[in-house]
């Protein structure tokens, strides 16, 4: 998933194998702030976690240990 954040507001995509995005509708209040956006995310969908896929990290940064 792709998230950014467009005139203040926050826009979700579901990315393809081919690299097309689809967007999907996320409710992600505007005042969420970048720094605060994974721990959001965590606390949202923490109970879809699997014990191998449960950390929200940004792409780019190193994920957890």
């Amino acid at each position: 998933m792709a998230i950014e954040r467009v005139e203040g507001r926050w826009n979700g995509y579901l990315m393809g194998p081919d690299g097309k995005r689809r967007k999907v509708q996320l409710g992600i209040p505007s005042d969420v702030t970048g720094g605060e956006l994974a721990q959001y995310l965590y606390d949202i969908y923490h109970e879809r976690a699997t014990p191998t896929n449960g950390d929200v990290f940004e792409i780019g940064a190193s994920p957890p240990p």
